[in-house]
């Protein structure tokens, strides 16, 4: 199986301002690469750091595409190494 195409079940949710339900439909995948995509966007100060984020196929859907907009400096692999990781950070 190719992991990195694996999409997570989407779930729904009914919630809205002044009881609509203006609520969209994501997959987890979707939404966590929105509040990354988010969260970089709204403090320079917000970097992303990790095992494979770097990846081609962006850690199974959930970085792709963030590492070319924010660049090296705010998007990068890092060691696997338990030790080398806690010196990165």
């Amino acid at each position: 199986m190719d992991w990195s195409r694996t999409l997570a079940e989407k779930q729904e949710c009914s919630f809205g301002e002044h009881g609509e339900n203006e609520a969209r439909e994501l997959s987890h995948i979707a939404a966590l690469r929105e509040a990354l995509g988010q969260a970089l966007a709204q403090d320079e100060r917000v970097f992303v750091m990790g095992q494979g984020v770097t990846d081609p196929v962006g850690m199974f859907g959930i970085t792709l595409g963030l590492g070319s907009k924010y660049g090296k400096d705010r998007f990068f692999d890092t060691p696997l190494s338990e030790d080398a990781l806690t010196g990165v950070a």
